[in-house]
Parts: C-alpha cells; sequence; structure tokens
C-alpha cells in the first residue's frame, strides 16, 4: 500500500503530537516494511525522533515547491495545495494525524483523521477566539470529509459525537502508546549523571507537561504546601513554559517553596526517562486532556500515577489506579502522603496489568483494521 500522511507535526513536535505522530508512523514501518509511506510536511527538522526517516527507501518526504516554500505560504500549502502533488494520485490512503486532512484529495484516496481532544470547544477561553473559529472550521471539514475518524480516547469520541454529531459508527477508537525509550530500565551510573545535571533532588514528585493553565500545576504547589514541612515532598516541574509559568512562580514564593520546586523548561528526551524513573511519584493536575501520554510514561517507568477524577483519566489508568478529587489540593495532599508512606506494590502491579493495551502491537492491530477494512 501506498500511505500518505500529514507529517508536519511529526518533523517540528518534538512532544504531545509530535510522539503520537512518530509513534504511528514508526510502528507501521516495523510491522509493515513493504508498505510505501509518504511524508507530507512544508519543512522537515532533523533530530534524533526523526533520523530515521532521511534514510529510509521506502519513505518519500514531500515538502511544498515554488512559491510555497516560503513559510508565509507554508500553511496554505498544507491545507489548499497538498493533493496537487502528483504524488497524491498513487496513494491508496491518507491520514491526517492532527485534526486536519487537505483540501482536493482523490475520491478513491481512503481518508482518515486522528481527532486528539476538542479542548479549545470545551474551553474556549483558554484560547483566541479567532483560533477557535479556525480550529472548529477545520476538524469539522476534517470529520465530515473522513472515511474514518481515529479518536484518541472514549472521551474524545463522545466530543466529536457532542459538539458536531457524527455518527459513532464512523469513529474508531485506538489508544495512544508511548515511545521504546521508557520501557528501558536506566543504568544507576546513566541515573547519577541525569541527577547532577539537572541538580534533582534526593526525592522528589513529577510532573510533566507545558507549564499552562490547562495543566493547573499551581494545584500540585498548594497541596504540597499543605504538607508538614518535616515531611514535604519536593517537587520537579518539567515542560515548556508560558505565561502562566509565572502565576506558578508566584504561588511557590506566596507559599515560600523556593526550595521544594524545581523548574526544568528544557530537558534532552534521551534524559526524560532517566528522571521518571528516580521520581517517587508522578502527580497528573491538568482539567482535561485528550489522553495523557505523560501518565501513560510514568505508568510503562513504573512509579505510582495519581491523577484527576475526571476527563479520560480513568481511561489511561484504569479502575485500580490512584485518583483524587479534580481541583481539590487537600485531596491531592492526602493522597500524595498516602502513596509515599504506603508500599505501592499492588498499585504498580495493577497499573503494569492495564498497560498492555497500550502496547504497540494491541495498537498497530486495531491500525491494521483501520487501513485495510
Amino acid at each position: 500500500m501506498n500511505i500518505g500522511f500529514d507529517a508536519k507535526r511529526l518533523f517540528l513536535n518534538k512532544t504531545g503530537l509530535g510522539n503520537y505522530s512518530r509513534f504511528v508512523v514508526d510502528s507501521l514501518l516495523s510491522y509493515y516494511p513493504n508498505n510505501q509511506y509518504f511524508l507530507y510536511t512544508p519543512k522537515t527538522k532533523s533530530h534524533k525522533g526523526t533520523s530515521q526517516y532521511f534514510e529510509g527507501k521506502n519513505i518519500h518526504i514531500i515538502k511544498p515547491k515554488g512559491i510555497f516554500k516560503f513559510p508565509f505560504f507554508n500553511s496554505i500549502w498544507r491545507s489548499l495545495f497538498m493533493a496537487n502533488d502528483p504524488s497524491v494520485e498513487n496513494l491508496d490512503i491518507f491520514h491526517g494525524l492532527s485534526h486536519e486532512l487537505p483540501v482536493g484529495l482523490p475520491k478513491h484516496v481512503k481518508k482518515i483523521v486522528t481527532v486528539h481532544d476538542l479542548i479549545f470547544l470545551r474551553f474556549p477561553k483558554l484560547f483566541n477566539p479567532i483560533d477557535v473559529w479556525i480550529y472548529k472550521k477545520k476538524l469539522q471539514s476534517a470529520c465530515q470529509k473522513a472515511d474514518v475518524i481515529v479518536a484518541i480516547s472514549e472521551q474524545t469520541k463522545n466530543d466529536i459525537m457532542t459538539f458536531f454529531g457524527i455518527d459513532e459508527n464512523k469513529i474508531k477508537v485506538i489508544y495512544q502508546g508511548c515511545n521504546k525509550i521508557y520501557f528501558d530500565k536506566v543504568s544507576d551510573d546513566k541515573k547519577k549523571d541525569i541527577k547532577t545535571k539537572y541538580q534533582l533532588p534526593d526525592n522528589f514528585i513529577l510532573n510533566v507537561g507545558s507549564i499552562e493553565e490547562r495543566k493547573n500545576v499551581g494545584l500540585l504547589v498548594e497541596a504540597i504546601s499543605k504538607i508538614k514541612q518535616d515531611i514535604r515532598p519536593h517537587v520537579v516541574l518539567i515542560g515548556k513554559r508560558t505565561a502562566y509559568t509565572n502565576k506558578v512562580e508566584e504561588l511557590v514564593r506566596k507559599y515560600k517553596l523556593e526550595e521544594y520546586v524545581v523548574i526544568l523548561p528544557y530537558i534532552s528526551f534521551d534524559d526524560l526517562s532517566g528522571i521518571y524513573q528516580q521520581a517517587q511519584l508522578f502527580a497528573y493536575t491538568s482539567i482535561i486532556e485528550g489522553f495523557g501520554i505523560p501518565i501513560l510514561e510514568a505508568m510503562v517507568s513504573e512509579i505510582p500515577a495519581l491523577v484527576p477524577n475526571g476527563s479520560c483519566f480513568h481511561e489511561v489508568v484504569g479502575p485500580n489506579g490512584m485518583y483524587y478529587e479534580q481541583g481539590n489540593s487537600d485531596d491531592l495532599a492526602n493522597k500524595i502522603k498516602k502513596l509515599l508512606s504506603d508500599d505501592n506494590s499492588k498499585l504498580i502491579v495493577n497499573q503494569n496489568n492495564y498497560l498492555q493495551r497500550f502496547f504497540e502491537d494491541s495498537i498497530q492491530k486495531l491500525y491494521r483494521e483501520v487501513y485495510c477494512k
């Protein structure tokens, strides 16, 4: 088969949507090496996660030509003129990996779009109104044109049906997986090097994700302020800085927690698994997600995952996970104390058992059904 992908985020996003895009394409390359893969992107960027795409004999990178090579016209090419490339006529499938399908795909090409979340419609105040309008138009168009919609959680599937009135039979839920690097045990020597490199505390709670309002890490700061100083844990926050980060730092100063909270906006991808594996527990505070890959990364790293009891989080952690009441810093503080004082071996076993549904072979079977049906 000849399979095309909207590969902008595969090449340019190092987290989130980029991780998802690379997971899908990498697993297809591994399981079905005889297919031809066409990666359509306005530009490329070579890093550890993308280097293999420049070397594969069955991988074809398609970029804009002429005037569309210039940055101002990149997005126009991606939405309106990508399908004009001669290679598109030979495709069997085109998969928009993130909410979009280009205009003009031929009728014979099977059209698949992945929808990650509809947070911009559930919480429009967190977004620029113009962006909300654009996102909605693009996603609604893609859902209507698609032969199959892949939703990354039941929560996302329900939102697609609610906001766009799409028939549920058109929507297939396929969960996300996480990078293979998190399954590898990091050596003690490398852990020591990582600890020194980032000046990590001896014991700490970990939170990973862009430090933005929706991620709500201020709640975690409030929670540890309510834990007595003699047993208070350190917190390591890993994620891109935004304007909300300033609010988090204000809370740190307000509660005099400067020695307890470490913010690391820039972490090497190669070091992240070593940080996960040194954490006492992972505490997630996000208000809403389409899925929540960092939770999965924590579970694979065999540390306790503490998550809110809303959104899609029950789908990720399962019925025997550890939850706290969404937005309740007192409950979060109490659950942190419980996890830090308890034997969590049974919780880890429960997490490991539930993880089976997110393994690459399980996910790939579902994609084969979508592609070949």
